[in-house]
This record gives structure tokens, C-alpha cells and sequence, in this order.
């Protein structure tokens, strides 16, 4: 998604790349080896201040979220040690030997 936001309270807004996850309270979030690639590719360009992941935590007993947390550029988040990842899948690749 685009969005137009303030990484930084009182600054202006610049448009970004946003990707929007949900989580609960252990705040860890799904973020799929696609949509880290990008976040690799904006970090690269020196433009990674225009990718960020929005963490929606939603309370165990529903309603209204009970915060949010924006990630502006999480390569960099995670090279300072301030993001851990874990590597949960693969991309498989396969070939049809149907008839």
C-alpha cells in the first residue's frame, strides 16, 4: 500500500511503501521473504526511510487495537539489532510433468 506519513513526530509526511500486519501481544509479526526482498531493495537505494511495516496489537480480548507500532525501514532495524528475524520458509519452484 502507499501511504503518505510522518516517520518522525513533527515531521511532514513523505509518501512510502506500507505494509499493514496484525499482532498480539508477544509482538511478532509475519513479514513473507517477498516483502522483506523489498524492503531490501528500498534500503539499497538509500530510499529505505520510504518502506515501513505498521504492526497492528490487537488485545486477547478483542475491541479496538490496543496499539500500533510503525517500522521505518526494517533492514536497517534489523542490521542495528533492533529487529530480529527468523527465516520460516523457502521458495519452492517446480516443474508440471503432467502428460
Amino acid at each position: 500500500m502507499i501511504a503518505w506519513l510522518s516517520t518522525t513526530e513533527g515531521s511532514d509526511p513523505i509518501a512510502m511503501c506500507l505494509e499493514v500486519k496484525s499482532s498480539g501481544a508477544q509482538r511478532g509479526f509475519h513479514l513473507s521473504t517477498g516483502e522483506w526482498d523489498l524492503a531490501q531493495k528500498f534500503h539499497d537505494k538509500g530510499e529505505g526511510h520510504r518502506y515501513a511495516v505498521l504492526i497492528v496489537r490487537r488485545s486477547k480480548q478483542g475491541g479496538p487495537p490496543a496499539g500500533m507500532d510503525l517500522l521505518v525501514d526494517p533492514v536497517a532495524l534489523h542490521a542495528d539489532g533492533r529487529l530480529h528475524r527468523d527465516a520460516d520458509g523457502y521458495v519452492i519452484a517446480y516443474v508440471d510433468r503432467s502428460p
